[in-house]
């Protein structure tokens, strides 16, 4: 078929202003609107394909994604064991354990044991897991489930005794009954008598087999709301010579191992302790610890503190922060004397943004292992000796860096999902345009070429990230060296400065940010150059006078602009295809067209350099 044979009445017609024919626009203008059409599409269904795929858990329970629950640990065959916390899987999921090295150096992999774990405990070269209806013997990363006739209702974390395990049970009345696991049942050794209580029965406590041991601490903190205002704790502390029974009540008191990292106790709370055998001496005769108040009162202060036996001896772990606005503070160890109930300070150690504190005896060691949990950052593991506290300083990667390993395959899939697809479309687009389009815009004599869509695309991109440099770089300065511990300890304190300070901060950004749009619409509005208009060799000028616009039209352009990333640049590149002047929504308010440097300098009566 000849050429001529091939022409179409479109081709004898007048051409459109800014196309080479009709036949030219029409075709631009189809395949420009379905590339839209599938942009749009893939931008709308690919992020959701990538979330419901390589992020289920992230998105159908946005906050319910596993992070370390230190609040139930145990310090096992030289490594910290510790459950894997789920804060939206409720209480029948079944838990998972991981464990680190005391160094910090090394994770090991997750074990499911099919139930709820309440509490962790070492014993006889084995881990034990203790749930409400179930308890887990573990060697050598492998579980053996046993099931007791009796179930838990509300158990303490486990304890040695003897060459058996112990838990402490609290009932819905309220009552706390000992228990020991014999021969795969719980057998009930009598109930504990609360201090101040002591006209109820004394139950006798002597166990069959001996006093309570451990190789390491059988202390947990162990919590259920009791009826009123007030709350109880009941734990035990012991190793094969002395057992302790610790208690603590007062108001504000919510800091149970199921939920324990992300609560605090009140410092205010009483505490007793129990300075006999569990075989020996009278079972009411509750000690009164005698703490001193914290000077101060922000969230750091409010964790309750840990106690441990070390080389035989009672000691307590607090910490006790510097101020009401900060949570840096001091570790500190005390001995307690069981015969005054005093507490002797003898070893301190700086440490900042702590949000709970744990003590687990490591007996083989003669040291205690301190876990300081950091809420964001991970658990600190410091070792405590008769000396006073290592230097040495294990960290794992906490919250931010388990959202960061489980989830950075999607940020990167995300990313491309953005970007790539965006990428594909500009470039099919300007494709389409150069074949169909004159790219002349002509105003009596005089004449100007206009922008490429591509070139357009590439000046927009490096404005975006010179403007968004300051803005970017500080914020990222400023959430990089914000301490999220001391954030949310000052919160808890006092809400109000809190607030005003990052009031104070985004407000700065947004002037910052208003402050760089006024400088783009000064450079647009009376040189019609940007930074990235002026490296791609373009200008913005007004359609009807080829001069620049000015301010209050490079403004209205400019805010236009972002109107136009709202929705992806979308509108503004279709526009731009099928408009005469390739003219987006700021454009047209601003009776602005984007042409390139050489078409605008030689269109002026007197050349003008901007080089």
């Amino acid at each position: 078929m000849s050429r001529v044979d091939a022409l179409s009445d479109d081709d004898f017609l007048d051409a459109p202003p800014g196309f080479r024919s009709e036949a030219h626009k029409t075709r631009a203008s189809t395949w420009i609107g379905m590339t839209a059409a599938v942009y749009f599409l893939v931008q709308m269904v690919l992020p959701q394909v990538i979330n419901f795929t390589m992020m289920p858990g992230f998105v159908g329970r946005p906050f319910g994604m596993q992070f370390p629950n230190f609040a139930i640990a145990a310090v096992h065959d030289e490594r910290l064991w510790y459950v894997i916390f789920d804060a939206m899987a409720g209480p029948s999921a079944s838990s998972k354990l991981k464990s680190m090295t005391l160094d910090g150096q090394s994770e090991g992999r997750e074990l499911s044991v099919g139930f709820d774990v309440k509490g962790l405990a070492s014993l006889d070269g084995a881990l034990w897991a203790v749930g409400n209806s179930q308890v887990a013997m573990i060697v050598e990363g492998s579980p053996v489930v046993i099931h007791p006739a009796r179930s838990l209702v509300q158990p303490s974390a486990p304890f040695r005794w003897g060459t058996e395990l112990g838990v402490i049970d609290r009932d819905d009345q309220g009552r706390f009954t000992l228990l020991r696991l014999s021969d795969g049942e719980w057998l009930d050794r009598g109930e504990i008598v609360w201090p101040g209580e002591e006209d109820r029965p004394a139950d006798a406590l002597e166990p069959e087999t001996g006093p309570p041991s451990a190789r390491e601490l059988a202390m947990r903190n162990y919590s259920q709301s009791a009826s009123g205002a007030s709350e109880r704790h009941l734990w035990v502390v012991g190793d094969g010579e002395q057992g302790y029974l610790f208690a603590a009540e007062g108001p504000n008191l919510a800091g149970s191992p199921f939920v324990g990292r992300f609560t605090s106790l009140s410092y205010g709370a009483r505490y007793w302790f129990r300075p006999s055998r569990l075989d020996d001496g009278d079972p009411s005769a509750w000690i009164e610890l005698r703490l001193h108040p914290n000077p101060a009162t922000a969230a750091i202060g409010d964790i309750p503190p840990a106690f441990a036996l070390l080389d035989g001896e009672l000691t307590m772990i607090r910490l006790v922060n510097d101020s009401t606005s900060s949570s840096t503070g001091t570790l500190e160890a005390l001995h307690v004397d069981e015969a005054t109930a005093e507490v002797t300070s003898f070893a301190k150690l700086p440490i900042s943004g702590a949000s709970s504190v744990r003590g687990l005896a490591d007996t083989e060691a003669d040291r205690i292992v301190v876990v300081c949990d950091t809420l964001t950052g991970g658990a600190e593991l410091r070792r405590l000796h008769s000396t006073g506290f290592d230097e040495i300083r294990a960290k794992n990667s906490g919250m931010l860096g388990e959202l960061f390993r489980q989830y950075w395959p999607a940020y990167l899939a995300l990313a491309f999902a953005t970007i790539v697809p965006m990428l594909i479309f500009v470039v099919t687009s300007d494709v389409l345009m150069r074949k169909a389009r004159t790219f002349l815009t002509r105003r009596g004599k005089r004449t100007v070429r206009q922008s490429t869509l591509l070139r357009r695309g590439v000046a927009r991109f490096i404005d975006g990230i010179v403007f968004s440099l300051p803005t970017t770089v500080a914020m990222w300065a400023y959430f990089w060296t914000l301490d999220l511990n001391d954030l949310v300890a000052r919160f808890r304190n006092d809400w109000a400065p809190v607030v005003i300070e990052f009031a104070w901060f985004f407000g700065i950004l947004t002037a910052v940010g208003f402050g760089i749009l006024i400088v783009m619409a000064i450079l647009e509005g009376y040189w019609g150059i940007s930074p990235g208009k002026w490296i791609c060799g373009l200008r913005v000028i007004r359609k009807t006078t080829l001069k620049p616009p000015g301010f209050l039209r490079a403004m209205a352009r400019l805010i236009l602009l972002i109107a136009d990333s709202m929705f992806n640049y979308i509108p503004a590149v279709v526009l731009i295809g099928l408009t005469a002047d390739q003219q987006r929504i700021g454009d047209f308010a601003a009776d602005t067209i984007v042409v390139t440097a050489d078409s605008y300098r030689a269109s002026q009566p007197e050349a003008i350099s901007f080089a």
